[in-house]
């Protein structure tokens, strides 16, 4: 059977420069992306998402081509122009393109909901003879995923409720755990017999073999920037196409109105994760960063480069990173965290225009760092709204 791969191109109409950083996602969920997967340059729009075979019938291959598994680009979605993401010149950056483009290569040559049908995904291929039903994601984006296209996982990691959003939460009740991000427990996750397991190269390469052994196993390039590309993947390993496009065209028309309805002229936020003792500048190539694009949002300049972001800084470098119309914060420990209320006390805090001003949004970081996905993607969304009101 010949591969027919339809580009991105062609599901999204042409869209121009949709891969680019538009303006110019509890810590063991972290949209962490400090170990940089090893990426071609990007050279043109990505191929993702629906794809045909030379076998096909027309109208199956019509069919796939009219589902849309990735947004627009932001200018397509309204969102107004906002200075370019500066080039990262951090000694092992995580710039988004290199990692976007590898999704090209990526997908299925069935039809949608079609099986058997045989996934490309970062780790190689990986056959499903049927549409797979006992679904483990072994990561809070694959998790979001897995809830949003309409399945309940049959198992997930170990985590903190009190930390989670109410829709996840429920989603977990009784769901057995496999053990913790960094080290799943494969006798548990053999024990549960999943149909398919959800992960991404940079969480678990190391056991990649082991758990193809246990079960057909689905890796994404990584995790945060590549969130909606991981999405679209994850509803192919699914066969689940048509309630991906429905989830995609929701978001796009929360975030047209979204564009219409925020300040034209868009204030400048920075974003700041509070760990248990050391600070975190999110940068533009990670999940928050990609939504805040959508939205038209500037960045402050040391937070507007195409990288993930600063890392393990220190209360002292509040003045130089921290800054911006507005600021959002997300603790990782949540409000009763000692270093996060440290920070709070300190004078270098309290002098941030943004901290005078009163524009400090408060977040919920197993949403905003942690989420990775469509279902935590609304609840930003909702975030947003409230502070502006609209």
């Amino acid at each position: 059977m010949t591969r027919r791969t339809i580009s991105r191109r062609h599901i999204l109409a042409a869209i121009p420069g949709a891969l680019a950083i538009a303006g110019g996602v509890s810590c063991s969920g972290d949209d962490d992306d400090e170990s940089t997967p090893t990426a071609a340059a990007t050279t043109g729009t990505a191929t993702t998402a629906a794809t045909g075979t030379a076998t096909a019938s027309a109208t199956a291959t019509a069919t796939a081509q009219a589902l849309r598994l990735v947004p627009l680009a932001p200018k397509e979605l309204g969102a107004p122009d906002a200075p370019a993401a500066a080039v990262s010149t951090a000694a092992n950056p995580s710039p988004a393109g290199p990692i976007i483009s590898q999704y090209a290569a990526f997908g299925t040559t069935a039809a949608p909901g079609v099986f058997p049908r045989t996934i490309t995904h970062a780790t190689g291929t990986t056959e499903l003879k049927t549409k797979p039903v006992r679904v483990l994601p072994i990561d809070s984006g694959e998790l979001d995923s897995v809830v949003q296209l309409g399945l309940k996982p049959i198992g997930y990691l170990d985590y903190n409720a009190a930390l989670m959003p109410p829709h996840l939460v429920e989603a977990l009740k009784d769901v057995k755990t496999v053990g913790t991000l960094a080290e799943p427990n494969i006798e548990a996750i053999a024990a549960l017999k999943p149909d398919v397991v959800l992960t991404t190269k940079v969480r678990h390469e190391k056991i990649a073999d082991t758990l193809k052994a246990v079960a057909p196993t689905i890796f994404g390039v990584t995790t945060g920037v590549a969130w909606k590309y991981n999405f679209a993947l994850h509803a192919q390993a699914l066969g689940r196409e048509s309630e991906a496009d429905a989830t995609v065209r929701a978001y796009e028309d929360r975030i047209k109105k979204l564009n219409a309805a925020l300040p034209k002229t868009r204030p400048t936020v920075s974003v700041i994760r509070v760990l248990n003792n050391n600070i975190r500048y999110y940068q533009r190539a990670n999940y928050s960063g990609t939504i805040l694009a959508d939205l038209g949002f500037p960045r402050n300049a040391s937070q507007n480069v195409d990288d993930f972001a600063l890392l393990n800084q220190s209360l002292e470098t509040l003045g130089q990173h921290a800054d911006a119309d507005l600021i959002i914060v997300s603790p990782t420990e949540g409000p009763e965290g000692a270093f996060y209320k440290q920070m709070l006390e300190s004078p270098l805090w309290k002098n941030l225009n943004a901290v005078k001003n009163g524009n400090v949004l408060v977040v919920l970081d197993d949403v905003w760092m942690a989420g990775i996905g469509y279902r935590s993607a609304g609840i930003i969304l909702d975030d947003i709204a409230k502070h502006f009101k609209v």
